[in-house]
């Protein structure tokens, strides 16, 4: 959804720096940003609250969730989400990476 769109792009960016190649790493057919171990960070940190974590630490500043894509305010919004990322990483990885 395009709501989303602009916090995925800047989630993506973060993630470009803290973690170069993060998108090689989350499995697409999983993915669930509803879910604590197969959303993005989960897939790549090991948890939400861990890539929160790592975040935070490998950045240098606070990383508010809402406003980089990793996360949703409204329980009905977690599909969307979940799409959108996996637009974004589909994207990223081009043509040649399932």
């Amino acid at each position: 959804m395009p709501i989303f769109r602009d916090a995925v792009h800047r989630g993506a960016e973060v993630l470009d720096i803290v973690s170069p190649g993060w998108e090689r790493e989350v499995e697409l057919a999983s993915l669930d940003m509803r879910s604590c171990f197969r959303c993005v960070l989960g897939q790549i940190f090991g948890s939400y609250d861990g890539g929160m974590s790592v975040l935070a630490q490998k950045s240098g500043k606070s990383v508010d969730p809402l406003q980089f894509g990793f996360t949703a305010m409204d329980d009905d919004d977690y599909n969307d989400l979940t799409r959108e990322w996996r637009q974004a990483i589909a994207l990223k990885r081009g043509p040649d990476i399932p």
